[in-house]
């Protein structure tokens, strides 16, 4: 705000991942004045970036002002179907260093580069080569349906179920799951999910002595020389145990990879 020199703006202090706790902070705000809001959107799949909009849904309700657009912006992922292009060549060295003032996000992934990289996609998707491109999708209070309040009360029991898993997690030291596996005569295994819980039970399990042959992975392809990550598919060498780390789709999961022709398949969650 700075270095912009903003000075019209109020911090809420609310800790990160409990705004869905606090989905009424705005609503002390008379935001009928304003005729364009930009705020992050459900299709990010952040908790904290959906109940933002959520957040200021109820507040324009409150102050019944249906008729304020909102726009939607990209952050962690591609929208669908953006509604609006704004053309930011001219400013996206000043964008990249302003993401680089947000040096706690940066020790999780170089957004800075990830915003221009993203930029440049979508000039490129409109045949725009050599410019830079920020995407955003118009909606409106009213437009808010009960579906997004069904995708939010999903994303709240999914990251529960997350808390959940870690903290039995911590508090066992993963000593459960390498004595079930070893119960079970365990030696070769798949992990289905490489997200933070894949990665951190294949760091165990190596450890441990159990070998890892593949993993399974809806969107991280990128396989290294020590580990092949591929979608789930059939005809793949076969596993003593296949474990599934996304647990909240664990059942939906299972159904499909015994389509595949795959078995013993459990849920870390069963482990633990």
């Amino acid at each position: 705000m700075e270095v912009l020199g903003i000075k019209r703006y109020r911090m809420e202090g609310i800790a990160d991942e409990t705004l869905i706790h606090h989905t009424d902070c705005l609503e002390q705000y008379d935001l009928s004045q304003y005729s364009k809001i930009f705020v992050t959107g459900t299709e990010d799949h952040h908790a904290d970036h959906t109940a933002a909009y959520v957040s200021l849904v109820q507040a324009l309700k409150y102050s019944q002002a249906d008729e304020t657009e909102i726009y939607l912006y990209e952050v962690h992922n591609p929208m669908e179907q953006p509604t609006h292009y704004f053309d930011i060549t001219e400013c996206v060295d000043i964008k990249c260093a302003l993401i680089q003032k947000h040096k706690s996000q940066l020790g999780v992934l170089p957004y800075d580069q990830y915003a221009r990289v993203a930029a440049q996609y979508r000039a490129l998707q409109n045949r725009m080569s050599g410019r830079y491109l920020e995407v955003y999708t118009k909606t409106q209070a009213k437009d808010f349906l009960d579906r997004k309040i069904i995708e939010l009360e999903n994303e709240v029991q999914k990251f529960k179920l997350f808390y959940h898993v870690m903290t039995r997690w911590m508090l066992d030291g993963g000593n459960c799951i390498v004595d079930k596996l070893a119960k079970k005569n365990v030696n070769t295994y798949v992990i289905y999910g490489y997200a933070e819980l894949g990665k951190i039970l294949r760091k165990q399990l190596e450890t441990a002595g159990f070998e890892l042959l593949y993993v399974f992975d809806q969107k991280t392809m990128a396989s290294t020389d020590d580990i092949k990550i591929c979608k789930p598919q059939a005809g793949l060498p076969g596993a003593d145990i296949i474990i599934v780390t996304a647990v909240y789709y664990y059942e939906e999961i299972k159904r499909e990879l015994s389509k595949m022709g795959y078995q013993h398949i459990c849920s870390l969650l069963d482990l633990l």
